[in-house]
């Protein structure tokens, strides 16, 4: 990161652009679980096209559209890359990364409903 503070409003900006995005195709199109998923597979896809296609995009733009925009739409696309990577370096560790990141999300979901129906 050599402009912090221009690619921390990046992805800001970013952030505040796919949010409104997320919230207003659930809204309008698509809500639900069919409409997560919907983004989630867009925003990979998406994500993935960024990748491939980032070289001799600036810094800004890559984290304005990467962490900001998608990463607000939708964490599921940056899972997603993080796995494929890690699939390429190590099949086995990226299949430990698949499982641990969805059994221990859905377990900590479910322990935060637990304590908050405790209190």
């Amino acid at each position: 990161m050599t402009q912090f503070p221009m690619t921390l409003l990046a992805a800001a900006a970013g952030g505040a652009l796919g949010a409104s995005l997320r919230y207003a195709f659930l809204y309008f199109v698509q809500g639900g679980a069919l409409g997560i998923l919907c983004l989630n597979v867009g925003g990979s896809l998406a994500l993935g096209f960024l990748f491939a296609s980032g070289e001799g995009r600036s810094e800004f733009w890559t984290i304005f559209f990467g962490a900001g925009l998608l990463g607000a739409l939708t964490t599921f696309s940056t899972f997603s890359a993080d796995a494929v990577r890690l699939f390429v370096a190590n099949p086995v560790q990226s299949a430990l990364y698949i499982a641990a990141s969805v059994v221990l999300a859905i377990t900590a979901f479910v322990i935060g409903l637990m304590l908050a129906r405790a209190l």
